[in-house]
């Protein structure tokens, strides 16, 4: 099993290139959200300590300061993972691709089950197949 993570967080690296393109909007959108909702309650928490209240105000700030980083630093590592998962099929399609483009009639497609891209799969594999056939009569 710590094989495979290596091997998986190697990958993360070697993909990382791809990962902008599918990570940007939703990463931007994601803390710019968190990050209005941390301005608003910093704003509510100077509104209390000018108002007197009887709170803790520094502790707040400090707890929802550490909360809000944790956040989005979950926030950046789903993300990752996910553009991964999509840069993993993106760079798996253009080597396939390649391999045929050099005259290689035997290269197969080959997703995770988890990529759901079984129909994909089967009908580039079928196209090969028949390609492969035509070459070698």
């Amino acid at each position: 099993m710590a094989q495979q993570q290596r091997r998986s967080l190697k990958n993360v690296v070697l993909t990382r290139k791809y990962h902008a393109p599918y990570m940007g909007t939703s990463v931007f959108m994601s803390l710019s959200l968190l990050f209005t909702l941390y301005g608003m309650l910093m704003y509510r928490f100077v509104e209390l300590s000018r108002e007197g209240a009887d709170l803790p105000v520094e502790y707040l700030v400090v707890l929802s300061s550490v909360v809000a980083l944790f956040i989005a630093a979950g926030i950046v590592a789903v993300n990752v993972l996910a553009a991964h998962r999509i840069a993993g099929v993106h760079i798996k399609l253009l080597k396939t691709f390649k391999s045929v483009q050099e005259g290689d009639f035997s290269a197969r497609l080959r997703f995770r089950k988890d990529d759901k891209l079984e129909e994909v799969e089967a009908a580039f594999n079928s196209m090969m197949e028949v390609v492969e056939s035509k070459t070698n009569s």
